[in-house]
């Protein structure tokens, strides 16, 4: 056996030494910086969370900024300690100024940019310098990452090719979900459409032949699915378009992408040879287009699962910004990240703080108290059957009363701010900001507190002269989702969760966002559906009294009246509510009156009366914790409120196509045939 040679241990510890110091430089060297739009955030999130996952020293806003910080001073020296900055490049970021300043700042400084490709985009030329690596991330986010670590790691230099952005900024390459839920969206109302005009063209002829029943039967069949799939599948067209471009609504989109194949394979199924009689076309045809349809279905229940259960990571890195579901995109960090116990947080020590809130908002004001004085809990959650039975309960108004807590006797403020503790300036400055909150008051707590912690309770608008409100964090409460306020109140107890906890943060997006609760939302659209039923019905009949005024009557003339008064209640009830300018006594005067009015009509029996009351009383109840008090103190001057036509515009043009899809075919084949 060799004998071992001696170690000289000056010689080891100069060699540990460099050694460490080596580890050190390469450390130092590889802390990137993630400059991003906020209109994909989920992309830079996931980003950022491999690199970390990797072993990239990281700094990624949302995780490095506490609630209330200054986003601004926080940002810089982010840039400073950083040694590159990894530019996700797409059309927002690149059109951003700050982004640009960010960018330009590190260039300035010596420092390496890296681009990642997100879009087709023009870059600007100081980007386009050989020195400078380019990534393409938009189809294999995998081999994109890898290469980009090379780069990081190595210092090396990797240029794809940079796409210019085409005609209808519509992208010509992307992740294969992505891929696939947009061929699903495009085929399935194009083989509706097709089908709905082939087998119009081929039959139409055979109409003259028709006269009596027969006529009135096909016309029906004819206006009612002309007008019904045809809209739809515009409708669906249309969500492909806004799909493309990353302008969907999520909810919709899920909903959308598991019913707009079936409803095709229920099209060419329903009218085949075997339906109607004068719904035929040649066998072959039909056989072709039901096996397309059929396989659109599939097609469709797969991509429900990438989609609507989450499945997929390239589908989260392609949602708009505050259009994931936190279950979604726990799943998602958590994949990465692990996960943790919040158990300390339960005994940690509890940070006192001031809560400020206009009288208006005193219901939600106790909402937030009793869920800052809870433990935060965290984990995966109850099943979904569970919180089903929550939502429901909650929605009917079955559920406990909210906790109140300690702090009622609260001082009030010159501008009319309650605060639930006295002022000190130990306390952290927790304000509720909804679209009742006066911006001077606003401007007062600013200046008195500087920073302070926003829980944004409704959609607001920010005016010009309060613009610094902006470059704080702030709480989203808007859905009055109680994991939005865990975070906060883990903040409030002195604790780090860590990077797991990172992963039940706050989105940020816009503030103008019209977002309501879960229960307001459901209970909205049942009324809804109502309103725009009872307005239609007065449409069919004035449409058919202008064709043919002597004809037959379907109610008499002071009932129908009744009906229609009841929806226009209903369509006006639900627009304040949605806008939050209206008591819950108001409301319910609203609503119980458009009840008597329906009662009037004699139009309804009892059980539809009974069933329109119970879905009534929901939206009510739904509403009740959302709606603001009638507080004695009125607001002085103007409030944060968003414009009345964003929040009435989606409110009209949701029950303007209740009745052009489900109640006009029926009135224009009456008027239409003798």
């Amino acid at each position: 056996m060799m004998n071992a040679k001696p170690v000289d241990r000056e010689q080891l510890s100069v060699s540990t030494l460099s050694t460490e110091h080596l580890s050190q430089e390469r450390t130092e060297a590889q802390r990137v910086f993630i400059s991003y739009s906020r209109q994909q955030f989920y992309f830079a999130e996931s980003l950022a969370l491999h690199l970390q996952k990797e072993g990239i020293a990281t700094w990624f806003d949302v995780q490095r900024l506490e609630p209330g910080s200054d986003w601004a001073e926080g940002i810089q020296q982010g840039l400073t300690a950083c040694a590159s900055v990894v530019l996700i490049a797409s059309r927002a970021s690149l059109s951003s100024e700050y982004v640009e300043k960010e960018w330009k700042a590190v260039m300035a400084a010596g420092k390496r940019v890296l681009v990642a490709l997100f879009d087709e985009v023009e870059l600007p030329p100081e980007l386009e310098a050989s020195s400078i690596p380019i990534i393409d991330f938009r189809r294999d986010f995998r081999n994109a990452l890898d290469t980009l670590l090379a780069c990081i790691r190595s210092g090396t230099v990797h240029r794809d090719f940079v796409p210019r952005p085409g005609a209808l900024s519509i992208p010509r390459r992307t992740s294969r979900p992505v891929v696939l839920l947009g061929l699903e969206l495009l085929l399935s109302p194009l083989l509706t459409l097709g089908y709905l005009i082939t087998t119009l063209v081929l039959n139409l002829p055979s109409l003259s032949t028709l006269s009596g029943n027969d006529l009135t039967n096909n016309l029906t069949i004819i206006t009612m699915f002309g007008m019904m799939f045809g809209t739809l599948s515009c409708w669906v067209l249309y969500t492909w378009w806004t799909f493309l471009h990353r302008r969907f609504n999520f909810t919709d989109l899920r909903q959308i992408s598991l019913g707009a194949p079936w409803l095709t394979l229920f099209f060419v199924g329903f009218l085949s040879p075997w339906g109607f009689d004068f719904w035929s076309l040649p066998r072959p045809l039909w056989e072709v287009s039901l096996a397309v349809a059929a396989g659109l279905a599939l097609l469709g229940l797969f991509n429900f699962v990438i989609w609507g259960m989450g499945r997929s990571s390239d589908a989260l890195r392609w949602l708009p910004t505050g259009e994931a579901p936190q279950a979604f995109r726990r799943r998602h960090i958590r994949s990465l990240l692990g996960s943790t116990t919040f158990a300390a947080a339960v005994s940690a020590r509890r940070r006192d703080y001031e809560l400020h809130y206009w009288p208006s908002d005193a219901e939600i004001a106790s909402k937030v108290k009793s869920v800052l004085a809870k433990p935060p809990k965290f984990g995966e959650g109850p099943s979904f059957l569970v919180r089903a039975g929550q939502a429901i309960r909650s929605w009917l108004g079955l559920g406990q009363p909210s906790n109140v807590g300690s702090g009622q006797g609260a001082a009030r403020e010159p501008l009319g701010f309650d605060r639930t503790q006295p002022a000190t300036d130990e306390k952290l400055q927790v304000v509720i900001l909804s679209n009742k909150t006066p911006g001077v008051a606003v401007e007062s707590i600013l200046a008195e507190h500087g920073k302070v912690i926003a829980v944004i309770a409704s959609g607001i608008e920010i005016p010009s002269d309060i613009s610094q409100f902006t470059q704080y964090q702030w709480v989203d409460f808007r859905n009055q989702s109680e994991e939005q306020l865990s975070v906060l109140a883990l903040y409030l107890r002195d604790f780090d969760p860590g990077p797991t906890g990172y992963s039940l943060s706050v989105v940020p997006e816009s503030l103008q966002k019209p977002v309501v609760p879960a229960g307001v939302a459901l209970g909205t659209k049942f009324v809804q559906v109502l309103a725009g039923y009872f307005i239609g019905v007065g449409a069919v009949e004035a449409l058919v009294l202008l064709v043919n005024p002597t004809g037959e009557r379907m109610m008499p003339p002071l009932a129908l009246a009744a009906l229609v008064a009841a929806g226009l209640m209903q369509f006006i009830a639900v627009g304040m509510a949605l806008d939050r300018r209206v008591t819950s006594d108001v409301l319910a005067a609203v609503l119980v009156t458009s009840l008597v009015a329906m009662g009037a009509s004699g139009s309804w029996d009892l059980l539809g009366l009974l069933q329109s009351g119970i879905c009534i009383f929901a939206f009510w109840r739904a509403c009740t914790d959302w709606l603001p008090v009638d507080a004695p103190q009125k607001a002085s001057g103007p409030t944060l409120a968003l414009p009345a036509r964003k929040i009435w515009m989606r409110h009209l043009l949701f029950v303007g196509a209740i009745v052009l899809f489900f109640v006009l075919p029926f009135g224009l084949v009456a008027a239409l045939v003798p």
